[in-house]
This record gives C-alpha cells, sequence and structure tokens, in this order.
C-alpha cells in the first residue's frame, strides 16, 4: 500500500475482476504459481500498471526475487540484468524462466553441452557470472580493433 501510495497508484487496486495470480491458478498447476505473498502482490501491482496493457501481448519482464521497491520492469523488450540469485518472470508466459530459457537470453546454445553433472544452482551460478554473447563478441572486436591501431603511426 506505501509502494501504491508513494508513487500514486491506489487506483490499480482490485476492482472486484481476478487478479493476476488468481487468473494464473485457473490456468496452471497451482505450484508453479508464486506462494510467497511478496511475489504474488508485486506481480498482482505491476500486472495492472498501464504499461503491461494488454496482458496477451505485454513483453513486460522482471525479477521478481527483488523487492518492490527495487523491482525495475522492462517492457521494452530488453531484459533486465540476470544477477545469481535472478528470478525472471515473463507475465505474458506466466511463468518464472527456468535456466535453459535465461541461458538462451544471454545468447548461449546449450544443444551441444553436457549438463548432466552440473545443478540448477551451479547453472545459475554460471549464468549470473557470464556475459551475453554479443556483448562479448562487441568487446572482442573494439579490442582486436584497438590493437591493429596500435600499430600505425599518426
Amino acid at each position: 500500500m506505501k509502494h501504491l501510495a508513494d508513487k500514486n497508484m491506489e487506483c490499480i487496486l482490485n476492482d472486484g475482476c481476478l487478479t493476476y495470480i488468481q487468473a494464473l491458478e485457473l490456468l496452471i498447476d497451482q505450484k508453479d504459481v508464486p506462494q510467497s505473498a511478496r511475489e504474488r502482490n508485486l506481480l498482482n501491482v505491476f500486472a495492472r500498471l498501464p504499461v503491461a496493457q494488454p496482458l496477451r501481448s505485454t513483453v513486460m519482464i522482471m525479477d521478481i526475487s527483488q523487492a518492490i521497491d527495487r523491482c525495475k520492469p522492462k517492457t521494452d523488450g530488453s531484459v533486465p540484468t540476470m544477477a545469481t540469485n535472478a528470478k525472471m518472470w515473463p507475465i505474458r508466459a506466466g511463468k518464472a524462466l527456468d535456466v535453459s530459457e535465461m541461458a538462451k537470453l544471454m545468447g548461449h546454445d546449450l544443444h551441444e553441452v553436457d549438463l548432466r553433472g552440473t545443478t540448477e544452482a551451479q547453472m545459475r551460478h554460471m549464468l549470473g557470472m557470464s556475459m551475453h554473447v554479443a556483448t562479448a563478441g562487441f568487446a572482442l572486436v573494439g579490442l582486436l580493433a584497438a590493437i591493429g591501431r596500435s600499430g600505425t603511426a599518426v
């Protein structure tokens, strides 16, 4: 309530309609819906924002492991920074991304990687410490261009 009042958003309180979480509970298995009151409230609040409408075509994604005043939903097609403990939730999908989906967002192709001895926590740690493939390529091109330029006279 304090967050809503601070942001002048009291008008998005439940108006007798189903909340986002209630709709998810009707559509999918109960165990896939967050049970934490903090996560449920966060998702219900952000799902009611005008930038998230209509829900069937929104690209809003957020890290629901963050507190409500630190959660920054992205609605422009980009993805928030994924730390080791990130729990990314795309509103339209109605579920948290699993590790393989997070790896795909980071540009990693896991089809030919043997992960049988890797736990989900280890994979999350590796992803949280990695760099997006395109970003790494861009940095490498810049480095190679700088090396190539250093041999030329000014």
